[in-house]
């Protein structure tokens, strides 16, 4: 008695299901990942403000080669005194 598992060979219906599927969930993860970001960043700086501190933001310097940038601004977290306390791209 031999037990074969049968071949499913994928349609092209299955295909575009499994590739709808996927493009699906890569959709509903893109605005995760961006409210995340945003609560991470609201956080940051509602510590920065409740330690006595002030957030500054400048734009990033797109001019330098030598500096990996996202494009985001940087922002500083600057303590009453004006010391830098930290930042954040």
């Amino acid at each position: 008695m031999s037990l074969e598992v049968p071949v499913v060979v994928p349609t092209r219906r299955r295909l575009l299901l499994l590739l709808v599927g996927i493009v699906l969930v890569l959709a509903g993860l893109v605005p995760l990942l961006r409210a995340n970001a945003a609560a991470q960043r609201r956080m940051w700086e509602e510590s920065c403000t409740r330690a006595g501190g002030a957030v500054f933001s400048q734009p990033a310097d797109l001019t330098n080669p030598l500096v990996v940038h996202t494009g985001h601004p940087l922002d500083e977290c600057r303590s009453a005194t004006g010391v830098l306390v930290s930042t954040r791209d």
